[in-house]
């Protein structure tokens, strides 16, 4: 797929700078400049978002786990409902129209940002 290098550099990397700053992830911010800027499918879009948070999760997780800040009870949940709700995820993604993961994506979005812009200003 073509596109300008020095846009699909320049996006990220202020995404990347501007969500460090503030302490938040940056791959929720990324999937709209994939879609709206860099002209990414919607589908591709949300899976690179995907390997980005996994990616970030996993070196999240070492650090809190080497540290012993993982409590047992709430990781175990979470585990469940994701070896659970994962595979069910994917087939109702598969099968929607990308109308529906639109709005979907873009009502994630929206609640990820009020939370974000919560937490930064009353605390």
């Amino acid at each position: 797929m073509p596109f300008n290098r020095a846009t699909a550099v320049t996006w990220p990397g202020l995404i990347g700078l501007a969500s460090g700053l503030v302490g938040a992830g940056g791959a929720f911010l990324l999937v709209p400049v994939l879609i709206a800027i860099l002209r990414v499918p919607v589908r591709v879009s949300i899976g690179t978002s995907l390997a980005m948070i996994t990616a970030s999760a996993l070196t999240g997780f070492l650090g809190k786990a080497i540290t012993g800040q993982i409590p047992l009870g709430p990781a175990l949940a979470v585990i469940a409902g994701s070896l659970t709700g994962a595979p069910l995820g994917a087939k109702v993604s598969h099968r929607a129209p990308i109308t529906v993961l639109r709005v979907v994506l873009g009502a994630l979005i929206a609640v990820v940002s009020i939370r974000v812009w919560a937490d930064v200003l009353w605390h």
